[in-house]
């Protein structure tokens, strides 16, 4: 078991200078375990540590990294970049902030449990404190690419700010241990992105050489006249989209594409002749009873709709993707989420959710969820 722990720095105040790190606390050890650190069963520990200069300039440019130290589950590192993430979600360090932690960000090929990053959200949009952890696993169990995620508690200089989700970092280490060749690009969905003339620029290049001319194909190819499904196929694996969009139907969340342009990560899959595949990212805000099949905006969904072969395919897909959520223990895998992080809640006092709150909360959702495939079966 892999503990994200933030490093109070066991007597060694880090007094480096931001500029300029010492990097004889360097190591290019991969310590720990990968999937210990996703295990859903175990609450890990991160404790991280920032010097009065570092929390002085995250303060000032919270996105840029500053030097910290970092301790995840009894491993240490000392020099490592840390800085705050998020849009709507965002908080200050005197609030509950989420944090990116950069393994190799001063010490070249430094990496923890195999991985250079780890992401650590603050779940202020989710009054269950819970939708990651079950909609990845729902992911993964529908055999699509995703992040792992499980809990932690963290810590930031010795004080505790309280259970997060530990989601794995969409990076080429992602890339590569889910694609037989990960010399693609993979792209994240910025504000206003879309395959479209206006929205090809806001598609932000993550890892590898940033062929947009592979986007602009798919623009192109919702633009010619004839078949959708055979148009797009060449450029995008549109079974996956279809899968992928499937489930974000079944699972009620509107917060990505086809719907929001964000939340979105795409890879161009060499060994698939660089066709896009889709995989969601900030997966907080689903089982919306209000999402249905029929209701998308993304230019790829409504082209799909408006023609009748696709559209027959995707209500095919959904039928699918139904039948195979009735056969996964979604509340199980709640109540597990839950009996783990019950212990810890009262202590967590920078969640903006009473435990009263989020008791309502994990009730409601119980009910959503055992409700959703009927939902759902009634749109089709």
């Amino acid at each position: 078991m892999i503990a994200l722990l933030l490093l109070v720095a066991c007597g060694h105040e880090l007094a480096l200078a931001v500029a300029a790190p010492d990097t004889t606390g360097c190591t290019t050890d991969k310590l720990g375990d990968g999937g210990e650190l996703f295990d859903v069963g175990a609450l890990h520990e991160v404790r991280i540590t920032l010097s009065d200069a570092s929390l002085a300039a995250i303060e000032g440019d919270p996105r840029t990294y500053a030097l910290g130290a970092v301790e995840v589950d009894g491993n240490a590192l000392e020099t490592v970049g840390v800085r705050l993430k998020g849009s709507t979600s965002f908080q200050e360090l005197d609030g509950k902030p989420s944090f990116k932690v950069k393994f190799n960000e001063y010490c070249a090929g430094q990496k923890l449990a195999g991985l250079k990053r780890l992401t650590l959200n603050n779940m202020v949009s989710d009054p269950t404190q819970s939708q990651e952890m079950l909609n990845y696993q729902l992911w993964a169990a529908a055999g699509l690419k995703a992040p792992r995620a499980s809990y932690a508690q963290v810590w930031l200089n010795g004080e505790l700010y309280g259970l997060y989700t530990n989601v794995e970092s969409m990076d080429d280490e992602w890339v590569r241990r889910r694609y037989a060749d990960g010399s693609g690009d993979l792209w994240e969905a910025g504000s206003g992105a879309e395959f479209s003339a206006e929205g090809l620029d806001a598609w932000d290049l993550k890892e590898g050489d940033g062929d947009r001319d592979a986007l602009q194909a798919v623009a192109e190819a919702l633009d010619a006249p004839g078949a959708v499904f055979d148009n797009l196929d060449g450029v995008v694996g549109m079974d996956q989209f279809l899968t992928y969009w499937a489930w974000k139907v079944v699972v009620g969340d509107p917060d990505g594409y086809p719907w929001h342009p964000n939340d979105i990560f795409l890879y161009a899959d060499p060994a698939q002749g660089g066709r896009f595949e889709f995989s969601p990212w900030g997966f907080d805000e689903a089982w919306k009873d209000y999402v249905d099949w029929q209701d998308a905006d993304g230019r790829l969904a409504t082209a799909c709709l408006a023609d009748a072969a696709c559209s027959a395919r995707f209500h095919a897909r959904v039928v699918t993707a139904v039948d195979t959520f009735e056969t996964l223990d979604a509340v199980g895998w709640l109540e597990a989420a839950w009996a783990l992080s019950a212990p810890v809640l009262g202590d967590d006092a920078r969640r903006p959710y009473t435990e009263a709150e989020v008791e309502a909360a994990r009730e409601a959702l119980r009910t959503t969820v055992e409700g959703r495939a009927a939902r759902v079966r009634d749109d089709l």
